[in-house]
């Protein structure tokens, strides 16, 4: 790989990276401020440790700063080793008050932006097309509305460590050259190399491994979701042998991948606390050189140097751990930022193709309160589903008050007419015509609001018979009554009262608790429920 596409990789991460904590700049903007400000007291904090040292070894002078201190303290009556211990107590309460602060607003920000990602892909679910939870995997799909979605909280941590890193490994690396230009050269020279050797060997490694894990993990929730969705028919079959294999298989190779990842991650970890006592090592050897085997006058700046150097490397260490997590969350972020993606190319090219249509066909939305009234016509409705054609100029009528029946062989277009005047899908040609209207001239939801829908698989939900029959309806568009009598109409009412709470009872994943008849009924009180102008 060549620079440049390097470099396109690299802006390609920061421009993902941006997209998730860009709704959240302005905290992130404070945080950046108030990570400054704390990384200011912390070298404060350690500073004051030179003249404590140096007054208690009478070792010799103070830099130029901690003389002009001393300059407006009465000396007659505090010694300067008790004065500057009592100033590093105070500056040692505000640093631990900063740091509290600092770790209760980063928790906020990492907090908020990873409540807005989760809201934005639940919510960029409700608008994808019917057509895209038809291609899609349904385990796949869970796995980035949960698992993907919650990395993006844990990646936002590690960015917002990330930032508090680098600005104290910054400030600590201005000290070490305030206090020893030669020993802050060999500390930064071993860094470099480190940083170096951790970019080109393990941070690669981690992505590759990474990636593989995240598609293991997406066919590990795939697997579960249809062993669980098809357990009665993997019961009835006694199929057990072949899922189980596919479940081994995939959690062998997320094992591997895991422990790949896993050693690659510590590596940084290992080898900087090695680097510490290799850089304490140097730095001894040089003082010794230069002060003859006569040590002592060194002491207070060997001591504070060092101590600034085990603060600065673990702020080195964790800035590498925070890319090293980061990188290992890139691919989980990547199926996020593709949903993104592909739906705003597909809403714009959709838009495209519908605009023509609407400025010679139609006005969209030019009613706002769907009435159903007379009939509804197919007018040389053709559809093809991916290049595959299903409706081939298709005409008929359905009539208000009659029951009409759509009857043919399995794959003839049978529930293709069903999505297509529910408007799931949008006819690749011609007309569906409600009253003389196109359907794309009535508000959308107006139009679902007047129709009830039983499908040939009937979809139940974990909760009570109650809320299955009222289906998202608000308490003031139904009363109980109303969905008592829903239930009576249905002929459901009295195995609702046989059953343990009666309205009250939780009837399971896809409602397992009860019969497939005993389903179906509840679906037609859902549809009862709502008055509608059609039922399909």
């Amino acid at each position: 790989m060549n620079d440049s596409s390097k470099i396109k990789d690299y802006k390609k991460i920061l421009k993902m990276l941006w997209f998730f904590i860009k709704p959240k700049k302005k905290l992130l903007f404070i945080l950046l401020i108030f990570s400054f400000l704390c990384g200011f007291i912390e070298i404060l904090n350690v500073a004051l440790i030179y003249p404590i040292i140096n007054y208690g070894l009478e070792a010799g002078s103070n830099p130029a700063i901690f003389d002009y201190i001393l300059r407006f303290v009465d000396t007659s009556t505090i010694s300067p080793f008790v004065f500057f211990a009592i100033l590093l107590a105070v500056v040692s309460c505000l640093n631990l008050a900063a740091q509290f602060i600092l770790v209760l607003f980063s928790s906020y920000t990492v907090g908020m932006i990873n409540r807005a990602n989760d809201e934005s892909v639940f919510n960029r679910f409700t608008n994808e097309s019917y057509k895209f939870f038809v291609d899609n995997k349904q385990g796949e799909l869970i796995y980035i509305g949960t698992q993907a979605t919650h990395t993006v909280g844990m990646v936002a941590n590690y960015l917002v460590q990330f930032l508090k890193n680098i600005i104290m490994a910054l400030f600590f690396t201005v000290f070490l050259f305030l206090l020893s230009f030669k020993g802050a050269v060999i500390a930064v020279i071993f860094g470099i190399i480190y940083t170096y050797l951790n970019k080109q060997i393990i941070y690669k490694r981690i992505y590759r491994s990474s990636s593989t894990l995240t598609k293991e993990y997406q066919k590990k929730s795939v697997i579960y979701n249809e062993f669980i969705t098809g357990i009665k028919t993997i019961k009835i079959f006694n199929n057990f042998k072949f899922w189980m294999n596919k479940y081994i298989n995939t959690i062998n190779k997320i094992l591997r991948n895991y422990i790949k990842v896993s050693v690659y991650q510590q590596a940084p970890s290992i080898f900087s606390t090695f680097l510490i006592f290799i850089t304490i090592s140097g730095v001894a050897i040089y003082i010794y050189t230069i002060s003859s085997g006569n040590i002592i006058p060194y002491l207070p700046l060997f001591g504070t140097f060092m101590l600034s150097l085990f603060r600065l490397l673990p702020a080195v260490q964790g800035c590498l751990l925070n890319i090293a997590y980061t990188t290992q969350y890139l691919p989980n972020l990547k199926l996020i930022h593709d949903l993104f993606t592909r739906y705003s190319i597909n809403q714009t090219r959709e838009r495209k193709e519908l605009e023509p249509k609407l400025a010679t066909n139609m006005k969209p939305n030019k009613v706002s309160d769907f009435n159903f009234e007379k009939s509804i016509s197919f007018d040389n409705v053709s559809f093809s589903y991916n290049s595959k054609k299903i409706l081939d100029n298709v005409s008929f009528n359905i009539d208000k008050n009659k029951i009409t029946a759509i009857v043919g062989p399995s794959g003839a277009g049978k529930s293709t007419i069903v999505n297509l005047l529910t408007q799931l899908y949008e006819p690749s040609g011609g007309e569906i015509k409600i009253d003389g209207l196109n359907i794309k001239e009535i508000n959308k939801s107006s139009f679902l609001r007047r129709i009830g829908y039983i499908g040939q698989e009937t979809f139940i939900f974990n909760n009570s018979i109650r809320e299955n029959i009222r289906f998202g309806l608000a308490a003031d568009d139904c009363t109980d009554e109303q969905i008592v009598e829903a239930a009576k109409l249905a002929n459901a009412h009295d195995f609702i009262m046989e059953t343990e709470s009666g309205y009250e009872t939780i009837i399971g994943d896809m409602g397992m608790k009860l019969s497939g008849g005993q389903r179906q009924r509840l679906a037609i009180a859902r549809a009862i429920l709502r008055n509608p102008n059609l039922l399909i």
